[in-house]
């Protein structure tokens, strides 16, 4: 069995930057700003682990409290 895989992201579509803009968005209005050119160095490449690991810890951090009703 042959199977191909097409990986579309970035050729139809720049679905990286709509979701980063979402995202930072989303962060904003619960008081987590982030520089988008922070963040991608900071957040992209992680593993979903380490993301939603750092990213709690950033939101705590920036927040003054618990995240884990907000969004993760």
């Amino acid at each position: 069995m042959k199977l191909t895989i097409f990986d579309c992201d970035g050729v139809l579509v720049n679905s990286e930057e709509i979701y980063l803009s979402a995202e930072l968005e989303y962060l904003e209005s619960i008081g987590a700003s982030f520089e988008p050119k922070a963040y991608m160095q900071s957040f992209m490449g992680l593993s979903p682990s380490a993301w939603k690991a750092k990213l709690q810890a950033s939101v705590e951090e920036k927040t003054g409290g618990s995240s884990s009703s907000r969004f993760l």
